[in-house]
């Protein structure tokens, strides 16, 4: 029979461009959805995450959006959203911070030692390694840890060291190492060493193996001479020490 080769191929020209353009606009409509996705993945993970770190010898003043005032000891960070600070003042601590807490809704700081919440206060809290701290200078502060949970008037301190826990007081308006010194009251001598690590940016090394670092150490060494520093720590052990570049050690 007669068969029109000119009509068929013009029909089957046009099914075809049918469905390339239904592919293309599937197409177009699974990047729109993967693009939607991947911009909400930012947005949840991210949550405009403000990270903040010093490095060893060095401290910093940061001013949060409510206009608390958080101080940065030496080697240490702080975590924090901008975006929903309104909603939710939280901060993540690594390290050793000072905090001037504007009153308003409550002011938690995470650490991975355990947890502080206040509404307005005045406090210090130092969490490394095995180490954590909270010293509570004006307000009041609830400090909540695995092994137990209190609350801090002012002058009044919390302490955990290695599983050992311990409470004091302090006559101190502030925390000594705002103004360039830091300072121990029944400390384990391997932390007073540490802190002196993390304030001049050395490694301290004992030839001596019949020193207890476990032994406690009460007074306080200056951030700005190193040998001053080493003569308040030493003398009360009866150690000598030498400085070889950035190695100190102690015999």
């Amino acid at each position: 029979p007669f068969f029109d080769s000119e009509k068929n191929y013009g029909s089957i020209q046009r099914k075809t461009k049918k469905k390339k353009d239904s592919s293309w606009k599937s197409l177009l409509k699974i990047a729109a959805i993967f693009a939607v996705i991947a911009v909400s993945y930012f947005a949840f993970f991210n949550d405009s995450q403000t990270s903040i770190q010093t490095l060893a010898a060095n401290t910093e003043t940061v001013v949060l959006p409510d206009h608390s005032v958080v101080e940065l000891n030496a080697e240490t960070s702080i975590k924090y959203s901008e975006e929903n600070w309104d909603e939710n003042r939280s901060i993540k601590l690594e390290g050793e911070a000072f905090f001037k807490v504007e009153k308003g809704s409550k002011f938690e700081v995470e650490t991975s030692a355990g947890t502080v919440r206040v509404l307005g206060t005045q406090f210090n809290i130092k969490q490394r390694k095995d180490y954590f701290e909270v010293v509570c200078f004006e307000g009041l502060v609830e400090v909540e840890t695995d092994e137990k949970t209190l609350k801090l008037s002012p002058g009044k301190m919390f302490r955990i060291h290695q599983s050992e826990i311990q409470t004091g007081h302090t006559f101190q308006p502030k925390p000594t190492w705002l103004n360039g010194k830091s300072s121990f009251e029944s400390v384990a001598f391997e932390e007073v060493l540490a802190e002196l690590e993390r304030q001049y940016a050395v490694e301290v090394k004992i030839t001596n193996p019949t020193i207890n670092q476990e032994d406690h150490f009460t007074g306080s060494f200056v951030h700005n001479d190193l040998e001053a520093a080493l003569k308040s720590i030493s003398l009360p052990f009866g150690l000598e020490y030498t400085i070889n570049g950035n190695e100190v050690i102690l015999k």
